[in-house]
């Protein structure tokens, strides 16, 4: 369970300064550079510390976080609709609608 809060935390805390210092202060920038910037920290983040120990680990974790209070049906059923939510609602968006818009960015020739 500390883990699954943990990894999920950790991962909310990204996307949620992504969204509110790293994406302005980005869109502050001309075009070219805005898109050379962005490829930067696209490639920074691409690494498995992030990827495997915070992003997929924490759907995981909180799967196995669900799955280990089957027994206990109250909390199962929060920790199953939290998976849900985790699972469809940050990694469904961001790999059918982040990450497709991050690879195009990723092949402009700057």
């Amino acid at each position: 369970m500390t883990l699954a809060a943990t990894t999920v935390g950790l991962t909310s805390g990204v996307m949620f300064d992504w969204q509110v210092a790293v994406m302005p202060g980005l869109g502050e920038l001309p075009d070219r550079e805005f898109v050379s910037a962005f490829q930067a920290l696209d490639r920074a983040i691409m690494n498995p510390l992030f990827i495997w120990g915070t992003f997929l680990g924490g759907a995981a974790f909180v799967v196995a976080a669900a799955a280990a209070h089957r027994q206990e049906r109250g909390r199962f059923r929060l920790l199953a609709a939290a998976s849900a939510v985790y699972v469809l609602g940050v990694m469904g968006v961001t790999m059918a609608g982040n990450v497709p818009l991050n690879e195009r960015l990723a092949d402009v020739d700057v």
